[in-house]
């Protein structure tokens, strides 16, 4: 399956709240609304996307083998997919009813497409077939008998970070054992990796100062630095810097191509986590890492240890720690 087509507005995902049910009264008026406000508000140009070298996010190969596997695993992956999905439409429609200026008739609507998604869930409940279908440019869709939904998060940009969520929680309960590619499979041990540990770093003092130690990692302050700030500075640094390793191989070992130059953090909306972008065809891992985040130039000074400890020579990181600018107001003990 290749990357998916984004029109490449970073607005709302009109595309599921258009795959409604025809039987609804206002299905028709609802759509013409939405047709008008679209050509109102902006005009969307298609301009064509640079080829990516992979071929589809893990996400993606997923579904893709979902769609083949065995009913009982249709059924528990649309069950946590469709669950995921209702509270992100349940978040949109709160969103929506307080912002100053969005129509009523939206929420409403999203409100109505949560109901739907709902709706689905007691489909399959009482029994109805599920089904995972997978098309060419196109997110997956849950399918309960004759309902059909589109797994596409109502705001384009948190798409990659909701896939993942699914993916997580699917794998989290052993299920992600019996996925496997030409090259790459699941053992059944380390199903997904362990969340940031409590690191105790190493400490030497010198008379340049002191400097801190962990693995492969290590970080030299001036002598006047303030103790306590550089203990807060390296217990985080490496608890980070490990989890972000963790997550990376984790991912790699299954299969996802690392594109380094693409490797970006940014900020999830609402939440208190973060977004690392892996390549791009959507692969994503959403954790919290406020000091890289937070700290300019940081993550391209970790990049390259990243790159090595995931080659066959791994090399070790040396940095001066008066070279950064230290946001410490997220990490505050």
């Amino acid at each position: 399956m290749g990357k998916r087509v984004e029109n490449g507005t970073r607005g709302l995902n009109i595309t599921a709240l258009l795959n409604v049910s025809r039987s609804q009264i206002d299905g028709v008026r609802f759509l013409n609304w939405i047709v008008c406000t679209c050509f109102a508000c902006f005009i969307v140009i298609a301009l064509p996307s640079a080829a990516s070298p992979i071929a589809s996010s893990l996400f993606d190969r997923m579904t893709t083998q979902l769609a083949q596997a065995p009913p009982e695993q249709q059924f528990h992956f649309a069950d946590i997919a469709l669950t995921e999905l209702a509270k992100a439409y349940q978040a949109e429609a709160r969103m929506a009813s307080g912002e100053i200026g969005s129509p009523g008739h939206w929420s409403l609507a999203v409100g109505g497409y949560t109901q739907q998604i709902l709706q689905m869930k007691e489909y399959m409940a009482a029994g109805m077939p599920v089904e995972i279908l997978t098309l060419p440019d196109a997110a997956p869709a849950i399918v309960v008998g004759a309902h059909r939904i589109m797994l596409t998060h109502p705001r384009p940009d948190l798409q990659a970070a909701f896939e993942q969520d699914i993916l997580e929680q699917y794998c989290q309960s052993g299920n992600c054992q019996t996925f496997s590619d030409e090259q790459h499979s699941f053992a059944e041990e380390d199903i997904l990796p362990q969340r940031r540990q409590t690191i105790r770093p190493a400490w030497e003092f010198t008379e340049k100062g002191p400097a801190c130690s962990y693995d492969s990692l290590r970080i030299a302050f001036a002598l006047e630095t303030k103790l306590d700030q550089a203990r807060l500075i390296c217990r985080h640094f490496f608890s980070e810097a490990k989890y972000l390793l963790d997550e990376i191989r984790w991912r790699q070992q299954r299969g996802v191509v690392i594109e380094w130059s693409q490797l970006h953090i940014g900020l999830l909306p609402d939440i208190s986590q973060h977004e690392v972008r892996l390549n791009t065809v959507g692969d994503v891992a959403v954790m919290e890492l406020p000091l890289l985040y937070g700290t300019p130039e940081l993550l391209s000074a970790v990049k390259p240890w990243l790159e090595a400890q995931l080659s066959p020579q791994p090399s070790a990181l040396r940095l001066e720690a008066n070279r950064f600018t230290w946001d410490l107001s997220a990490i505050a003990e």
